[in-house]
């Protein structure tokens, strides 16, 4: 079964740096940014990018795919960057800032698998 890596630098985006391998039940699918319709119960939608560590911290492309994970079964997994991934409110739009108290950094997610993602590149949602 084909596998994606995760590796997340400690990085004022994540302070923590954590190393997992997934199983993928599908195609690695890449974007700008995604929206997603619900992250850990929030009712309002957010915005997740990749975080790299290009300029000291900046955004860079997103990857989602179902996975296994033998603690969860099947999740929609979202990664970014080696800095991880950052995530803000759809209702806060702006630039990506670490000093910006309504964002925060993940290392990843594991989400539900029938979490609706919609690519904001790509019009067609996941």
């Amino acid at each position: 079964m084909p596998q994606i890596w995760v590796e997340v630098e400690e990085s004022r985006n994540c302070p923590y740096s954590p190393q997992q391998v997934f199983e993928t039940l599908g195609e690695v699918k890449t974007a700008a940014e995604i929206r997603v319709a619900d992250v850990a119960g929030n009712e309002v939608p957010e915005i997740i990018a990749g975080w790299s560590s290009m300029d000291g911290g900046s955004p860079c492309p997103i990857r989602y795919v179902k996975v296994t994970d033998s603690g969860s079964g099947v999740s929609l997994m979202v990664c970014g960057g080696d800095f991880g991934i950052r995530i803000r409110p759809a209702d806060r739009p702006g630039p990506w800032n670490l000093a910006d108290n309504a964002q925060r950094g993940e290392a990843y997610l594991l989400l539900d698998p029938q979490t609706t993602v919609t690519p904001l590149d790509n019009p067609n949602p996941f």
